[in-house]
Parts: C-alpha cells; structure tokens; sequence
C-alpha cells in the first residue's frame, strides 16, 4: 500500500517527512485563512448589518477587477 501510495504521488522514501510537514502546513494556512474570513465577515456584519453588503460585494468586485493594474509585475 505504502509504496502504491508513493508512486502514486511521485515521491521517494526520504521525502516523506518533507511531505507531510508541507501538508501540514498547508493546511494550517489553508485553515487560519478560513477562520479569519468568517471572523470579518461575521465582524462586519455586526457592525454595519446587512443593508451594506450589496455595497460592499460591488466595491470588492470593483477592486478584484482593478487590482492587476496596481501589481508590481506590469
């Protein structure tokens, strides 16, 4: 099964333990970037109400578009 699972994947014997702690870490970030979204979107709602949010996901829509013209890469 172990070696099915590491041929699978394309990784050798003594990469394993650097495997793993990149998942690992992936998935703390992945994790935290989760929890802090829902903390500001819950914050948000709290504190402005429902009655913004139309305002709001147009302005976020607005900046996701405008957003390449500011990367340092152009």
């Amino acid at each position: 099964m172990r070696v099915k699972l590491l041929s699978f994947l394309k990784i050798y014997e003594e990469e394993i333990s650097l495997f793993l702690w990149t998942a690992a870490l992936l998935f703390i970030i992945r994790s935290s970037g989760i929890i802090l979204n829902n903390y500001a979107e819950t914050a948000f709602l709290k504190r402005y109400g429902v009655e913004f949010m139309p305002l709001v996901n147009m302005l976020n829509a607005v900046a996701t578009f405008l957003s390449p013209d500011f990367s340092p890469c152009s």
